[in-house]
């Protein structure tokens, strides 16, 4: 059992320095210049935490490109940045020297978070977390550096969404896109696998409020189906707290 053990955990590891490997050959060919999520930039006015506190800092998990590092900052957060692709950091850093000011970006090696207890006010990460294979671990780094109160916003791939199409099971709960995937980049890239909302939600169970919603598309004949997980640390002011009332007194201001 124990030897059992050990070679998941080793396994694991070579998935993940694989996946880094893989990302910074992908980011050798992309481009920064993208929009910022729609789903976030709603999420963030909806929680609207500029109206209770002015020291607000934002995590993006996997960034990739800068738009949304770019909009969080504009809106008044102190951005932060985190890649396992070194080629990424570098491209973002060069990137923003044209920009007054610059997002703190740095590399990671998952699923250890490099930032001290509660320092952050929003986390997100917008289909990248998955590709973090000791998914349980980060969940767990991701509480510690959150602030109680604290907002967080994922994104995952729903079971039913056509890349899965172009992927084959590593195991029960991880998968690999394969050499059919449409884009050249992602193929090889093992990533967690979820096969229902309650599998998923079940996993922040420490968080509190803890939503996951459907975005479904089939623009242009392709089932694109996301699921988008959003939550809150608790917090003594969140103890009683309303979503329904709190979107409607948005609504009313």
């Amino acid at each position: 059992i124990i030897n059992k053990f050990n070679n998941m955990i080793r396994e694991k590891i070579l998935f993940q320095n694989e996946n880094n490997h893989l990302w910074d050959l992908m980011h050798n060919n992309t481009s920064l210049d993208r929009y910022p999520c729609e789903y976030l930039v709603k999420f963030i006015n909806f929680i609207n935490q500029k109206s209770n506190n002015n020291d607000l800092c934002s995590l993006d998990i996997g960034f990739g490109d800068i738009a949304n590092l770019k909009m969080c900052q504009e809106i008044g957060y102190q951005a932060f940045g985190i890649e396992v692709s070194d080629v990424a950091v570098k491209k973002a850093i060069e990137k923003f020297k044209t920009f007054e000011s610059s997002p703190k970006l740095s590399l990671f090696s998952p699923p250890k978070l490099p930032f001290e207890n509660e320092k952050f006010n929003l986390i997100y990460s917008l289909q990248a977390i998955y590709y973090n294979i000791e998914f349980e671990k980060m969940i767990s780094e991701i509480y510690r550096v959150m602030k109680p109160g604290g907002a967080l916003f994922l994104t995952f791939f729903s079971p039913k969404h056509w890349y899965f199409n172009h992927s084959s099971f590593l195991s029960k709960d991880i998968v690999v896109w394969d050499e059919t995937h449409p884009t050249k980049g992602l193929r090889g890239l093992k990533l967690r696998y979820f096969n229902s909302k309650k599998t998923l939600g079940n996993l922040f169970s420490k968080f509190k409020n803890i939503r996951i919603d459907d975005f479904y598309t089939n623009m242009l004949g392709i089932e694109f189906d996301l699921w988008i997980l959003s939550g809150f640390k608790h917090s003594d002011d969140l103890s009683t707290f309303d979503m329904f009332k709190h979107y409607q007194n948005i609504e009313k201001s």
